[in-house]
């Protein structure tokens, strides 16, 4: 029976981060970058000079239901 459980779990040859990364999409990536770049020009627009990491919890959340409210595609001229 112990052999029977040795081969059923593979052996991991790299970090746990590294496989998360490569299950993720790259189209995912791209837009989350995307996103993250968009909100943190919001922020310079509403006058926030710290970056998102040395916000509050609450401050980044008012901030996050602000830009979800009033962001939206750019239109095309």
């Amino acid at each position: 029976m112990a052999s029977n459980q040795t081969n059923r779990f593979q052996s991991l040859d790299s970090s746990v981060e590294e496989f998360i990364d490569r299950q993720e999409n790259e189209n995912t990536k791209k837009k989350t970058k995307h996103d993250v770049a968009m909100f943190h020009k919001f922020l310079v627009f509403k006058g926030e000079t710290r970056q998102m990491d040395e916000l509050t919890p609450q401050e980044l959340n008012k901030f996050l239901s602000k830009f979800l409210i009033t962001v939206h595609k750019k239109e095309d001229n």
